[in-house]
C-alpha cells in the first residue's frame, strides 16, 4: 500500500503545541489546566496553590527521567500535557545531561556549548512524542526582563538559549497579564513582549475570572477549538482552489480564446487564475499578462 497522501486527503492536525508566560499571580497554571484533559507535569511542585476544584493528575517531577517515564507510560486518559514551569524542566535537563556526561561542565563551573546542542534536540524530541501521541503541550513560564536602557521587554524565563529554540516547535506563545482585576493573554509580538501567533488565534483575548465554580475551559473555548477550526476552513479553501484548477484544466485544450473567456466567467481565486492563465499561455503562443487578466 502507497504511504503517500493526495494533497486534498491530508488529515488536518487536531492538537496544538504552545506556551504561556507572563507575571506571577496572572492565573497562567490555572488557565493551562483549562487545557482538554491536562496531565500536568510540575517542575515546580506548586500544584497545591492551585484551587483544589481545578487541579488535575500531576507527576511532581524529583529529576529529568521522571519525564522521560512518564512519556512512556499509557496516556490514553490525557488529551494535554502542561509543563509547569518552563524553567525548571531546562534546568532538569541540563542536570540530566551533565549528569550522563560530567565533561559537559566546564573546568570554571559552566555549562558547555555543546550541552544546548542536546538542549534543543531534546525539544524536538518531546514535540515529536506529541504528535506522535497525537496530545496537546503546554509550557508555562515566569517573565524575566530581557529590556534594555530602561525599556521593558519581557521573555519567557529560562538559561542559555533554550527559550529560542523551543519557540521554534511552538505554534504560539501567549503573554498573560493581570491590569487590576482583569487578566489578558497576548499572541502577537510587541515592544513590550515576545509572542508567536503561528495558528491565527485573536490577537489579544480577556481571560474570564473563574468565581462560583465556573467551568475552567479557557484554552479549550479560546485556543484548541478556534486553531482547529480555522485549520478546517483553511483546508476547505485549499480543496476548493484546487477544484476551481482541475475544473480550469479540463477547458486549456479547447478554442483559447473560448477558453480564455471561460476563464474569465469562473469564480477563482488570484492563486488559480494565475496557474490556469499561465498553463493556458504554455499552450499556446499566447503571452501572459496578470494585470490583464486580473
Amino acid at each position: 500500500m502507497s504511504k503517500i497522501t493526495k494533497a486534498n486527503e491530508i488529515k488536518i492536525p487536531e492538537t496544538v503545541i504552545g506556551m504561556v508566560f507572563g507575571q506571577a499571580g496572572s492565573g497562567k497554571t490555572t488557565m493551562a489546566l483549562s487545557m482538554p484533559k491536562p496531565l500536568l507535569i510540575d517542575t515546580d511542585r506548586g500544584v497545591h496553590r492551585v484551587q483544589a476544584e481545578y487541579r488535575c493528575d500531576a507527576v511532581q517531577v524529583e529529576n529529568y527521567q521522571d519525564i522521560i517515564d512518564v512519556l512512556q507510560e499509557d496516556l490514553s486518559d490525557y488529551e494535554s500535557i502542561v509543563v509547569d514551569t518552563f524553567g525548571n524542566l531546562v534546568k532538569f535537563m541540563l542536570d540530566h545531561f551533565a549528569h550522563k556526561d560530567p565533561a559537559l561542565i566546564t573546568k570554571g563551573g559552566t555549562y558547555n556549548i555543546k550541552i544546548w546542542g542536546l538542549v534543543k534536540n531534546e525539544f524536538g524530541r518531546i514535540a515529536f512524542e506529541m504528535r506522535k501521541l497525537n496530545k496537546n503541550l503546554l509550557y508555562v513560564a515566569h517573565q524575566t526582563d530581557a529590556g534594555k536602557d530602561n525599556n521593558n521587554y519581557y521573555i519567557p524565563k529560562s538559561q542559555g538559549s533554550a527559550i529560542e529554540d523551543c519557540i521554534e516547535t511552538l505554534d504560539f506563545v501567549g503573554y498573560c497579564e493581570l491590569v487590576g482585576k482583569r487578566r489578558s493573554i497576548d499572541f502577537s509580538p510587541t515592544d513590550r513582549h515576545v509572542g508567536k501567533n503561528s495558528i491565527k488565534l485573536d490577537q489579544i483575548i480577556q481571560v474570564p475570572i473563574l468565581e462560583n465554580h465556573t467551568e475552567n475551559n479557557f484554552m479549550v473555548d479560546y485556543v484548541i477549538n478556534p486553531s482547529i477550526e480555522r485549520r478546517k476552513q483553511a483546508e476547505q479553501e485549499h480543496k476548493k482552489i484546487d477544484k476551481q484548477i482541475a475544473d480550469g484544466r479540463k477547458l486549456i485544450d479547447k478554442d483559447p480564446n473560448a477558453t480564455l473567456q471561460a476563464f474569465k466567467g469562473m469564480e477563482l481565486s488570484p492563486y488559480a487564475k494565475g496557474i490556469l492563465f499561465k498553463e493556458l499561455c504554455n499552450s499556446t503562443e499566447m503571452t501572459w499578462d496578470g494585470e490583464k487578466f486580473a
